[in-house]
């Protein structure tokens, strides 16, 4: 099992680096789009809603939110967003990325997006996943079953 020892909110600084990277350097396909600045806003602000709102969803099950420290969780969130997503913090992260995407006009940019979920998957989820199963068995294979990865 790969063992993650890069926080996901600093992938997601990375992948939003390298959106301004691919716009500087390699705009494939450049575009705009109406009331640009509003919708950049609105996705930007939804996703630090996604994210922040499921840190609160860990504070009141009194569980880790430390992304590294794996094997302290102690207790299986199922409720508000997480009944949607597995991974609402981390849709909110791909959004903010997304609306730096929009932001900046350049469809490159687009391969950052790609670049994040797939390095969350191999880096965070995957191992994250693991870790459920051992710590809450049946009770987390329900919930996988039941409940998507992003959405």
């Amino acid at each position: 099992m790969l063992k993650n020892k890069i926080p996901p909110p600093v992938i997601m600084l990375f992948s939003i680096g390298l959106v301004w990277l691919f716009q500087r350097y390699i705009p494939i396909i450049e575009f705009t789009i109406p009331f640009k600045l509003y919708v950049c806003i609105a996705i930007f602000l939804l996703g630090i809603f996604l994210a922040v709102h499921s840190v609160f969803g860990f504070l009141r099950a009194k569980t880790t939110i430390n992304p590294i420290a794996l094997k302290e969780t102690n207790s299986l969130v199922t409720s508000g967003l997480y009944r949607y997503t597995r991974n609402p913090m981390y849709l909110g992260m791909a959004l903010i990325i997304a609306s730096a995407i929009l932001f900046y006009g350049a469809l490159s940019g687009g391969f950052s997006l790609i670049f994040f979920v797939v390095a969350l998957n191999q880096l965070q989820i995957m191992p994250e996943e693991k870790v459920l199963e051992e710590i809450f068995g049946a009770e987390y294979t329900t919930f996988k079953s039941r409940v998507r990865r992003w959405i």
